[in-house]
């Protein structure tokens, strides 16, 4: 896992102790982060701010912990930081760490991106594994119940209702299209080249 942010941004959490670069690699302190965010610390009230002296508070962005495998580490993380260094293993320990992040909102980026899974079918069977994926009622509940929008959008809006999913949006509309392949390869290239 890793946390991409812009050189200011770690000059003001280096200086407030969360950032610090070992050997030529940064790292961010979640426990020091964890402790600024329960003290209700905003980018304004970092001492010597000057970069970015707006009144929001310090937030670290993810996907959704509830489809996301990143964000859900992510959570793991901070649940674990929260919970005194000790993984979260019962209701008990839940109470203590879900009020840090209970009060999360659902927001969708407009335009959005969508992830288009592509099937490679290296065997005859193959074929029909993909043709189970895109038709198989249980199948598509199975992906539904994993996040994902499935070929029946009805399986999608069933799941969220099901399990009382707040502010979730039926449909996606607002979607721009990708760069192809080698193109977001070069896109990442640069990005990877701008860290050096």
């Amino acid at each position: 896992m890793a946390i991409a942010t812009y050189q200011p941004i770690v000059d003001l959490l280096s200086a407030s102790g969360i950032a610090k670069q070992v050997d030529g690699v940064w790292y961010f302190d979640i426990r020091k982060y964890v402790d600024l965010v329960r003290a209700g610390w905003r980018w304004d009230t970092l001492p010597g701010n000057t970069a970015y002296p707006v009144r929001k508070r310090i937030l670290v962005t993810t996907t959704d912990p509830r489809t996301s495998n990143s964000a859900a580490m992510f959570l793991a993380i901070t649940s674990y930081v929260t919970n005194n260094s000790t993984v979260v293993q019962s209701a008990a320990d839940e109470k203590k760490v879900l009020p840090l992040v209970a009060p999360l909102v659902l927001m969708y980026p407009a335009p959005t991106v969508q992830s288009r899974h592509t099937l490679l079918a290296l065997k005859p069977g193959g074929d029909k594994l993909g043709d189970l994926l895109t038709t198989d009622p249980e199948l598509q509940q199975l992906a539904a119940k994993h996040g994902f929008r499935t070929a029946d959008a009805d399986e999608f809006t069933k799941v969220v209702t099901q399990y009382s999913v707040p502010a979730v949006a039926k449909q996606i509309l607002d979607v721009a299209d990708t760069p192809t392949y080698e193109t977001l390869e070069h896109l990442l290239d640069g990005v990877s080249k701008s860290y050096r």
